[in-house]
């Protein structure tokens, strides 16, 4: 039986090696794409700080905006949303523009989401 959709199958015992091997990689795609799809649905790229804040009391998950870097303007978001910097990506199209609190420059976009 799969753990991951509860589907059984019987298999005879001359093939299993092989069938294991099938069924671990279809697990493996299932899972990721699973996942893939629930990062894709529960995050939100935000313009303003008012999207910003509906979106965080609203929805939540990740929030992608504009970040100047400034250590104080991260404490302020906090302050208000609860949300801090998770991730800011190393690789990829970074996406400059302006600070989703404080409108200063933002070298490129990262992730916010609060702790739970």
């Amino acid at each position: 039986m799969r753990r991951d959709n509860r589907e059984k199958a019987s298999t005879p015992l001359a093939g299993l090696a092989g069938r294991v091997r099938v069924l671990l990689d279809a697990v493996q795609a299932d899972l990721l794409g699973r996942a893939r799809k629930f990062l894709a649905d529960n995050t939100t790229r935000v313009a303003s700080w008012a999207e910003f804040k509906q979106v965080m009391a609203d929805k939540r998950g990740f929030l992608v905006a504009g970040w100047c870097g400034e250590p104080d303007c991260e404490a302020k978001i906090k302050e208000e949303t609860k949300a801090t910097v998770r991730v800011i990506p190393l690789e990829g199209h970074a996406r400059p523009g302006a600070c989703v609190r404080c409108g200063r420059p933002s070298p490129q976009e990262v992730y916010f989401a609060q702790a739970y």
